[in-house]
């Protein structure tokens, strides 16, 4: 450890299932006020994806000399890690189209605590590789499974909850106790006003009844989350609804992602003004093929890392 000098991860690929495969370029330093070089040395190790994040007190590093490299300047191409935002959208449509197939998706947790939700909800996918293959939801038919669990997602939970609520059956959400203390008041007045049952504890909320068209009036200032949720399920309902946003919107790139994840599956959605969302009524999703892109906000450490 006294030696180490700078680990340089130069190559990782993820697997599907529960291993990951990591190679990096391990440096050490050579007496550089005489040799004025390093030493590298490559190293392949294996380690549960779960334990990712602890991967210092996991890993069993093979090492072996790689010979020597001088100083210079790093260069090259570097792929932004996919985005988790558009990952969950075109996840959720693709579960309600007949089946489509997302490329390029990152497992984290919360993507697959989303793909574990929606197979509750009825539909099936496959995973080869960093590609999804995904479809079967229908409101018509029973869930397979009337309780999903969120585990730290509020993407999953707050995307979901709407969509439990076109099947008409008592569906139970869980997740962790921090997940489950953010706030839900959106979704709890929505529904009291509809005569749909919300209720909830400390490790979960469960809804019974079913979602009605028309106008519904959300806040401008809270998550965007809850829009974007509605706006995945009515579409469905047979007759138009309208979303009013009262007061200023605070996360609107966010609801521009969903309704550009919708319009790719086919499902329009309109902007009559700042404030209104026009929702057309019986809209079917489409079957697509699309790659996830990558996300701006993580490239931006790889962009800081090269300054």
């Amino acid at each position: 450890e006294d030696d180490y000098e700078m680990m340089f991860p130069y190559f990782y690929e993820q697997r599907v299932g529960s291993e990951a495969h990591i190679e990096c370029m391990v440096v050490f330093k050579q007496e550089p006020e005489t040799a004025g070089g390093y030493k590298a040395w490559k190293t392949d190790a294996i380690v549960s994806v779960k334990d990712l994040n602890a991967v210092e007190s996991k890993l069993n590093f093979q090492i072996a000399f790689g010979g020597t490299i001088e100083k210079g300047t790093a260069y090259g191409r570097v792929e932004a890690p996919p985005s988790k935002s558009v990952s969950h959208r075109y996840l959720i449509c693709g579960a309600l189209s007949g089946g489509s197939v997302i490329e390029n998706v990152a497992f984290s947790e919360d993507i697959k605590a989303t793909l574990n939700c929606l197979s509750a909800l009825g539909a099936e996918y496959e995973i080869d590789g960093g590609t999804v293959k995904i479809g079967g939801i229908s409101p018509d038919k029973a869930v397979k499974c009337a309780e999903l669990f969120c585990n730290e997602s509020g993407s999953t939970l707050r995307f979901l909850i709407p969509l439990c609520l076109l099947f008409g059956q008592k569906i139970t959400l869980k997740g962790t106790e921090r997940l489950m203390s953010r706030s839900l008041a959106v979704y709890k007045e929505m529904c009291l006003s509809q005569g749909i049952e919300f209720t909830e504890d400390k490790e979960s909320v469960t809804v019974c009844g079913k979602l009605t068209a028309g106008k519904y009036s959300v806040r401008g200032d809270v998550s965007s989350q809850f829009i974007s949720g509605l706006m995945f399920a009515l579409p469905l309902l047979p007759d138009d609804s309208i979303i009013d946003i009262t007061g200023a919107l605070e996360s609107g790139s966010y609801l521009g992602m969903t309704v550009k994840a919708l319009a790719e599956f086919g499902v329009r959605i309109s902007r009559t003004d700042e404030h209104t969302i026009f929702i057309k009524g019986s809209q079917t999703y489409k079957p697509r093929t699309l790659r996830v892109e990558g996300d701006y906000s993580n490239a931006a450490f790889l962009r800081r890392s090269i300054r």
